[in-house]
């Protein structure tokens, strides 16, 4: 009997707190409401940022924020905001390299990165791979073209 209460009582303390964290990430959506992608483009623009890795890591992280439009910023912290630890920025890298199409980052790759703390830092190292996987397949794109 008692370890039914436990367990009801332990059931009742998860939803109430998956609740809260759902609450605190609408509030957070409401006083950015007028945030959008293109600013976060632009943004990454004046910073030299390929805006395909800035639009993938954007709509990665608004899906991880669990409210639909979340306005994603760049200052946002990984830890703070989606509550994202280190084996987790490990797999956002992953997924938005592979997602922009970027050289693949596998675990391994993503820890010699450097620290990963923001969206920013996102977008900022995965920038230098974007352009250089271009460059790769347009080498290899022009290496099998026939005369």
């Amino acid at each position: 009997m008692l370890t039914a209460i436990a367990v009801v009582v332990a059931v009742a303390i998860s939803l109430t707190g998956a609740e809260l964290l759902r609450l605190r990430m609408r509030w957070i959506a409401w006083t950015r409401r007028g945030e959008t992608l293109e600013v976060f483009e632009r943004h990454c623009a004046s910073r030299g940022y390929s805006v395909e890795v800035a639009r993938a890591a954007y709509l990665h992280l608004q899906r991880c924020a669990g409210v639909r439009g979340f306005p994603v910023r760049p200052n946002d912290s990984l830890a703070q905001i989606y509550g994202l630890e280190w084996e987790d920025v490990a797999d956002l890298l992953c997924l938005v390299a592979l997602t922009a199409r970027c050289e693949d980052v596998t675990d391994e790759r993503a820890r010699s990165l450097g620290p990963v703390l923001t969206v920013d830092d996102t977008v900022r190292v995965l920038t230098p791979l974007y352009g250089s996987w271009r460059a790769t397949r347009a080498r290899a794109a022009a290496a099998t073209r026939r005369p």
